[in-house]
C-alpha cells in the first residue's frame, strides 16, 4: 500500500434515524393522497436505496394493520406494488409467511386486516398460491388465533372468487402442492379435523372430494378386515376337517349299528300311526254352515250324532282341522251372500229401510262437514276482525303518543321563545340604560368645559 492514498471511513449510524425519517416520508406520503394511485405514484417518485424497497412493503402492511377496520385502499395500493416489480412481489410473499409464523401475537384488529389483506392478494393473483404450503390444518400444529387467521381468508377468498371457483382452484393439479395440508389426505383424524373446520366457518361445500377419499377409505379398510376374517374362518375349517378325517374311521364301526336300530323304530312308530288312523271313525262333512253356527255345532250334526264323533277325532287330532273347515264355509258364505246383494242391487231390489238409513248418515254427514266450513269462517273472520282491532288500538296509541310528543315539543318551543323574548328585552333595556349614562356623561363633560371657558 501506499502511504499518500488516503485510508475511507465507514461510519454506521445505530440510532436508525434515517430509517425513521423515511418511514415517516411514506406515512404521510400515504395519508395526504386521495386514492391508491396516487399514493403509488407518490411513493415511486422516492429515491429507494438498496434494502428500502422491503421497507416500503413493511410500512405499507404495518398502515394497514393498525386501521381499526380493514380498507381496500391498502390492499389496491399492494396489488400495485406486486404488479410493477418482481421485488416488491417477493417481499409481500415473505411478509404474509411471517404474519403466519407470529400470528400468536397480534390482536384480533390487526390479525383480521392482515388477513383481509392477504386474501385480496391472493384472489388478485397479486402474489402466488404458494404461501399457502406451510399452513398445515390439524390439531396438533394449528392454534387458535392460526385457525382465525385460516377462517378469515378462506371466507374472504369465498366472497371475492365464490365458492365455484374457489373449489376449481383447489382441485387444481398445478396447485396441489400449496393445499396438501390444508386438506389432509394421510390420516383419516387430520381429513376429519378439516372436514369439521370447514363445516363449521360455513365452507363445507369445499371438503366434497375429502369426504369421498374418506368413504373410499372406509370401504377399504373394511374389505381388508372382511378378506382376513375369511382367511381366518378358511384355516379353521380346514384344521377342523383334518381332525373330523382322523375321528370318522374311528367311530364308523359304532355308528352302523346306532343306524339300523334307529331304522326300525322310526318303521314300528310309522305302522302304529297307520293303524291309528284306519281305526278312527269317519267323519260327516258339514253342508249347511254359517257364521251364526259358530258357537253351537248344526242342527244335522245333532241329528246324526256326528257331533260326539268330531268332538273325539278333535280330541285326538286337535282343533286345527276344525278351523280350517270353519274358515273356509266362512269364505263361501260370504262370497255367497255378496253375490245375491249384487244381483238385488242389479234388479233394484234393495231394502229401503238401508236405503233411508245410507241417506240419514250421508246428509248428516253434508251437514257436519257445513257446520265445520262454516265454523272456520267464522274463526278466520273473528281472528282477522281482532287483528283489525289490535291494528287500530297499536294506531290510536301511536298518534296519542305522536300527539303528547308533539305538545311538549310545543310547550318548549314556546318556553324557549319566551326565554329568548326575555333576553332580548333584558338587552334592549341594558343598552338603553347605557345609552341614557353615555348621555348623561357627555351632557356633564359639556358643562364642565362651558365653565372652564367662562372662568
Amino acid at each position: 500500500l501506499n502511504l499518500g492514498e488516503k485510508q475511507s471511513t465507514v461510519i454506521i449510524d445505530n440510532t436508525e434515524q434515517n430509517l425513521v425519517a423515511f418511514r415517516r416520508n411514506i406515512y404521510l406520503t400515504i395519508q395526504s393522497s386521495l386514492d391508491f394511485q396516487e399514493a403509488a405514484h407518490k411513493l415511486l417518485k422516492i429515491d429507494l436505496k438498496s434494502g428500502q424497497d422491503v421497507e416500503l412493503c413493511n410500512m405499507i402492511v404495518d398502515c394497514c394493520a393498525q386501521q381499526r377496520t380493514y380498507e381496500k385502499f391498502y390492499g389496491l395500493l399492494a396489488e400495485r406494488f406486486c404488479r410493477l416489480r418482481k421485488e416488491f412481489q417477493e417481499a409481500f410473499e415473505r411478509i404474509a409467511r411471517d404474519t403466519y409464523n407470529t400470528i400468536h401475537r397480534f390482536e384480533y384488529n390487526k390479525l383480521r386486516n392482515m388477513a383481509c389483506l392477504v386474501a385480496h392478494l391472493l384472489s388478485t393473483d397479486a402474489i402466488s398460491w404458494n404461501i399457502l404450503d406451510q399452513i398445515s390444518l390439524n390439531e396438533e400444529d394449528t392454534t387458535s388465533s392460526g385457525r382465525i387467521y385460516i377462517k378469515i381468508v378462506f371466507q374472504e377468498l369465498a366472497e371475492f372468487l365464490g365458492v365455484e371457483n374457489l373449489l376449481q382452484r383447489i382441485r387444481d393439479p398445478t396447485m396441489q402442492s400449496s393445499f396438501d395440508k390444508i386438506f389432509p389426505r394421510d390420516n383419516p383424524n387430520n381429513t376429519r379435523f378439516s372436514i369439521n373446520f370447514f363445516t363449521t366457518i360455513g365452507l363445507g361445500y369445499l371438503t366434497v372430494d375429502l369426504r369421498l377419499h374418506l368413504d373410499q377409505a372406509r370401504k377399504k379398510a373394511r374389505a381388508k378386515e372382511d378378506s382376513l376374517s375369511s382367511e381366518s374362518s378358511l384355516s379353521d375349517s380346514d384344521s377342523d376337517e383334518s381332525s373330523s378325517d382322523s375321528t370318522s374311521s374311528t367311530s364308523s364301526s359304532k355308528t352302523d349299528g346306532d343306524d339300523n336300530n334307529e331304522k326300525l323304530k322310526h318303521n314300528m312308530k310309522a305302522l302304529q300311526k297307520g293303524e291309528q288312523i284306519k281305526n278312527a271313525p269317519k267323519t260327516v262333512k258339514k253342508e249347511n254352515y254359517s257364521l251364526k253356527d259358530t258357537g253351537r255345532e248344526n242342527e244335522y250334526d245333532w241329528k246324526n250324532g256326528s257331533h260326539g264323533r268330531e268332538s273325539e277325532v278333535a280330541e285326538r287330532y286337535g282343533n286345527d282341522r276344525k278351523k280350517m273347515k270353519r274358515r273356509s264355509f266362512d269364505k263361501e258364505s260370504d262370497r255367497k251372500m255378496g253375490k245375491k246383494y249384487e244381483e238385488k242391487r242389479k234388479d233394484n231390489k234393495v231394502d229401503e229401510p238401508n236405503v233411508k238409513k245410507h241417506k240419514k248418515s250421508t246428509i248428516e254427514r253434508e251437514d257436519n262437514e257445513e257446520r265445520r266450513n262454516e265454523r272456520k269462517k267464522h274463526d278466520r273472520t273473528e281472528h282477522k276482525v281482532n287483528k283489525m282491532e289490535e291494528r287500530k288500538c297499536d294506531e290510536k296509541q301511536k298518534r296519542r303518543r305522536r300527539d303528547s310528543n308533539d305538545m311538549e315539543n310545543r310547550e318548549k318551543h314556546s318556553n324557549n321563545e319566551e326565554s329568548d323574548q326575555d333576553d332580548r328585552r333584558g338587552r334592549m333595556i341594558s343598552k338603553q340604560e347605557q345609552q341614557k349614562g353615555k348621555r348623561l356623561v357627555a351632557t356633564m363633560n359639556k358643562r364642565e368645559s362651558k365653565r372652564r371657558r367662562h372662568d
